[in-house]
């Protein structure tokens, strides 16, 4: 049975102006659920979903992400080995603030990455949601408001029916580490994989 689930684009920290084609609004919602391991060593729900992904690397950075393999990639692919040599690091008293996913502000890169490494002792993975002396401040969304509204349509099922997204770019950071390009996204991942997520910041994470 096909997963509904909205266009997810995973992009990451950019500056300036770029030419996003229209195949990066390609809409994933029909594609089954048949998770592929990406280039970039990330999961994706399906290869509609890693095209899309591509589609914006290509426009960010210039570089295409291809299907590894099928499936899931496994802890080797995904784990990084330079990570896990921080955390013993000595760091100095540098102010050079961070925010991480935790809501901690860390002094420096040096302490970032040293919780970073001990996060990925405990199998659980910290990113960067901005730099700032503060973390902002989290919010949910209300994904009530993006749901169709069915009373006056004769339909069999009105559950089957999810959010129609506005074809507009006010990205969010969220709590999963990916980058959103509208929060109705986001509402549209918690429902297909029934996931709770929270907005960390508005705009793109690590920026």
């Amino acid at each position: 049975m096909a997963i509904w689930m909205f266009l997810v684009a995973v992009v990451a920290v950019a500056t300036g102006q770029h030419v996003i084609n229209e195949n990066c609004m390609m809409d994933c919602s029909a594609s089954a659920r048949e998770v592929v391991c990406g280039s970039d060593k990330k999961n994706y729900d399906n290869e509609c979903l890693l095209g899309v992904a591509s589609c914006y690397s290509r426009a960010y950075y210039g570089r295409s992400i291809s299907v590894r393999h099928k499936g899931p990639c496994t802890l080797a692919e995904t784990s990084n080995p330079d990570l896990l040599k921080h955390c013993n690091d000595l760091c100095d008293e540098t102010r050079d603030y961070m925010c991480g996913s935790d809501g901690v502000v860390y002094d420096n890169k040096c302490r970032f990455t040293r919780a970073q490494c001990e996060a990925a002792v405990k199998n659980n993975t910290l990113f960067l949601v901005t730099y700032s002396k503060n973390c902002p401040v989290t919010r949910k969304v209300d994904c009530m408001k993006y749901r169709l509204d069915v009373n006056n349509i004769a339909i069999e099922d009105p559950a089957t029916f999810r959010p129609v997204c506005p074809n507009v770019r006010l990205p969010v950071c969220s709590s999963d580490g990916q980058s959103y390009v509208h929060e109705c996204q986001m509402c549209a991942r918690m429902a297909a994989d029934n996931v709770d997520l929270t907005v960390l910041k508005e705009g793109y994470c690590g920026q």
